[in-house]
């Protein structure tokens, strides 16, 4: 199953996210294995509760020029929430996730999630603002399928080694924070 899992996520990676250079249907392909591989990975370390947790995404166009596409995802007790705009509530392997309208400047999301929907549910829960440090992977990805750039910084080299093991392919311009 978890050699399974890396190579659906390698062969479904490697398709092009860039936006406007390929069909949703195959963005979808790419971005559902790679919130399937973060899920894994995030509960390598500690079992995240899909009952005291879920998954905030968006995406946007970083680089109208290039077509860059970036996307955020990151898991979040909704007792921090305040003031999320979401719409809807999807489910992935037991765990709820929401669109966080504020981060999503792409529709893509709202089609690569069709049929994967729940009933709504209120996640702001929370009694007062909360400042707060996610643990989030951000991926960007040229027309090529290329990552040209992994955040945060600070984790890109470990996110770095962790998706080079699964032979993702990275840009010639990828930014190396680690060597700067």
């Amino acid at each position: 199953m978890n050699k399974l899992c890396t190579v659906s996520f390698l062969l479904l990676f490697l398709l092009a996210i860039s936006c406007k250079s390929q069909s949703y249907k195959e963005t979808k392909t790419v971005i559902i294995p790679m919130i399937e591989c973060y899920i894994k990975y995030k509960n390598e370390k500690n079992t995240i509760d899909s009952k005291k947790n879920i998954i905030v995404i968006g995406a946007k166009i970083r680089d109208n020029d290039n077509k860059d596409l970036s996307i955020s995802f990151y898991f979040i007790n909704p007792q921090l929430l305040q003031s999320f705009n979401y719409s809807n509530v999807y489910s992935i392997h037991g765990y709820k996730m929401i669109v966080d309208k504020s981060l999503n400047k792409y529709d893509v999301l709202d089609y690569a999630f069709k049929g994967m929907e729940v009933p709504y549910e209120n996640f702001n829960v929370a009694k007062a603002p909360f400042s707060y440090s996610t643990d989030y992977w951000n991926i960007i990805l040229n027309s090529k399928n290329e990552v040209i750039e992994i955040l945060p910084e600070e984790k890109s080299k470990k996110i770095k080694s962790t998706l080079e093991e699964r032979r993702v392919k990275f840009s010639k311009d990828y930014i190396d924070y680690s060597s700067l």
